[in-house]
């Protein structure tokens, strides 16, 4: 302690006291904040609570997803702090109208090529990685100085496709959103691209926030992109090109889709479309719109029609004011790993909730193995659901046509009567 003193004038010590008496208290966590310490999973196991949230008690929640066109001025060459300022402003106006906000952004890999003076993405796996952990950090600086001026408190949060697919992993990153979101503090997410390799990736953040919005049941989901909408073709190359504002079924739009995304970005509308398909499944408002236009989403809140606006898929459990149950969620933010069609019948039985038994099986896709996610499909093509298979494709060939009687003696052991049980099929 004397050889500290000795390095500083009365006078810097003085000034160091006066600073630290003026720094602001932190602020008080709620009691139950110390006395909940809740495990990952409450049952103890490595499986998926459905208590994992507890949707009936908390504010609604609105998702924003913020692309890297919407983040990145290529012209000028750096991050466009006046969008990424009124974004911000959205949130803070959003949680003053009772709304808990969850910003999911792009943004890490162009932040970081701005950094070191590159004019694209990087081509090889490392070049990427190296730019995310440059520009991650970046952006995370401009979110937290904009949101702290407002008295918003941020967190940010990294997530891989081997995170969500692993359930214990899964249901911690629930866990934290679910606790973050209870201290009214902001989540700001993106994918880990540090550390995630191609195979374990999710791709694209229009993807990862529609997984985000499924974890946590959130309400409202908005995509920001550089358009104002969907457009029946791409709006760019075709002046016929017409708005499209209200999806009501998903699976009966029919338009063409195609297009990049922007030179530092990977998203593009087919993304936009496949994150509408996802969110909305689980019972998520999905809304595609221009991302000058954030402080318009009170306005979209409260019924106006602007941008495109996919209706979310009411299963029997919402209609009778349920939620769905955490399991499912999960199901259907995993990648498929392979196909099963079914004939008519069998189609007939699973959307009234039944198991899938090999004699309504026509066909089998893939590489999957026992407990791997399946999409169910009709002889269209059309999918159906999503399931968790509790067989390997290999076995399900075996047995596609044969009675559940006949399953053990054309595999050589006994296993379940069902291909895919009732409680492990989620409709699309």
């Amino acid at each position: 302690m004397s050889k500290l003193k000795k390095s500083f004038s009365g006078t810097d010590l003085d000034k160091l006291r006066q600073a630290s008496a003026e720094l602001p208290s932190p602020r008080a966590l709620p009691a139950s904040f110390v006395q909940e310490v809740r495990p990952a999973s409450p049952t103890g196991s490595s499986g998926v609570s459905d208590d994992c949230c507890q949707d009936d008690l908390r504010k609604p929640i609105v998702v924003l997803k913020v692309g890297t066109s919407s983040l990145i001025n290529k012209k000028g060459r750096c991050v466009w702090l006046s969008r990424l300022a009124v974004i911000c402003e959205t949130v803070a106006d959003l949680r003053r109208g009772g709304y808990q906000c969850i910003i999911v952004s792009s943004g890490a890999i162009g932040a970081g090529c701005i950094r070191v003076g590159l004019s694209a993405r990087p081509l090889s796996v490392a070049g990427k990685q190296a730019m995310a952990a440059i520009g991650q950090g970046q952006l995370m600086r401009h979110y937290d100085d904009m949101l702290t001026a407002m008295g918003i408190t941020s967190a940010q949060i990294l997530l891989t496709y081997d995170n969500i697919g692993n359930k214990s992993q899964y249901a911690n990153a629930v866990n934290t959103l679910d606790e973050l979101l209870r201290l009214e503090i902001v989540p700001i997410v993106n994918e880990n691209d540090t550390v995630a390799v191609e195979e374990l990736r999710v791709g694209d953040n229009d993807t990862l926030s529609a997984m985000v919005a499924n974890m946590v049941n959130a309400r409202w989901l908005f995509l920001l992109t550089d358009v104002d909408a969907l457009y029946t073709s791409n709006p760019t190359t075709n002046p016929d090109a017409k708005p499209v504002h209200i999806v009501p079924d998903i699976d009966k739009l029919d338009i063409d889709i195609g297009g990049a995304g922007s030179a530092f970005g990977t998203g593009g509308m087919a993304t936009k479309i496949k994150a509408a398909r996802l969110a909305t499944a689980c019972g998520v408002r999905v809304v595609i719109m221009n991302c000058n236009a954030p402080h318009e989403i009170p306005r979209i809140l409260k019924g106006a029609q602007i941008g495109t606006t996919f209706i979310e898929k009411l299963n029997d459990d919402q209609t009778q004011g349920r939620s769905i149950k955490q399991r499912k969620r999960w199901i259907i933010s995993l990648q498929s790993q392979g196909q099963i069609t079914v004939d008519d019948g069998c189609a007939r039985a699973i959307r009234k909730k039944n198991s899938l038994f090999a004699v309504g099986i026509v066909g089998v896709e893939g590489d999957f193995g026992t407990n791997d996610v399946i999409t169910i499909c009709t002889r269209d093509g059309t999918a159906i659901a999503r399931a968790l298979s509790n067989y390997s494709a290999v076995d399900v060939d075996k047995v596609k046509g044969l009675r559940s009687s006949q399953l053990h003696k054309k595999l050589g052991y006994i296993g379940m009567e069902d291909i895919v049980s009732g409680a492990k099929i989620v409709l699309l």
